[in-house]
């Protein structure tokens, strides 16, 4: 899995996992950044549970590679 193309973006996806687990999604894998220590903007391969139709993660393309 490669990195994000910046910061703004690793933000981006992490803010869609908040988004959704605060609209009541539970995270099943993943939810986190990755490899800190490599200094690139990695976030796990993330599955969220429970997402209900109605709510942004499910509404809104999220893409994790560009």
């Amino acid at each position: 899995m490669g990195a994000l193309i910046d910061a703004g973006h690793m933000n981006r996806v992490l803010g869609y996992i908040d988004s959704g687990v605060s609209q009541g999604a539970r995270i099943a894998l993943g939810g986190k950044r990755a490899y800190e220590e490599l200094g690139g903007c990695y976030v796990e391969a993330t599955i969220l549970d429970g997402v209900r139709a109605d709510t942004r993660v499910a509404r809104e393309e999220i893409s994790g590679r560009c």
